[in-house]
């Protein structure tokens, strides 16, 4: 049950990153707020990358 709630999790904050990358790029929105928004997300996506990374190697291992 755990690691499912913490799956999902993971791919929220994925998606959330990857989103934000796709509505910078493609809406062509340009803000100061937009710009800070998408550092934002983009590290926690890549967090959330770097612990799905860490959770396939403890169950691997």
């Amino acid at each position: 049950m755990k690691r499912t709630c913490i799956s999902v999790y993971l791919v929220l904050m994925i998606g959330g990153a990857v989103f934000s990358l796709v509505g910078y790029t493609k809406g062509k929105v340009r803000t100061v707020y937009m710009q800070i928004c998408m550092v934002i997300n983009m590290i926690y996506g890549i967090a959330g990358i770097a612990l799905a990374g860490l959770m396939l190697y403890t169950a691997l291992g």
